[in-house]
């Protein structure tokens, strides 16, 4: 985290930011690869 941002790094395909104790609040981030390149060949795919 820097100031009020989050880094997310592009090793993986989705994370979860998870707010909150008994009634979690969920934001999903996924990553969308680029044209013209497959998924094979991501690294960690």
């Amino acid at each position: 985290m820097s100031g009020r941002f989050y880094v997310i790094d592009r090793i993986f395909d989705a994370a979860e930011l998870r707010l909150g104790l008994k009634r979690q609040q969920i934001v999903r981030i996924d990553r969308i690869a680029p044209q013209g390149t497959s998924k094979s060949k991501r690294r960690g795919a």
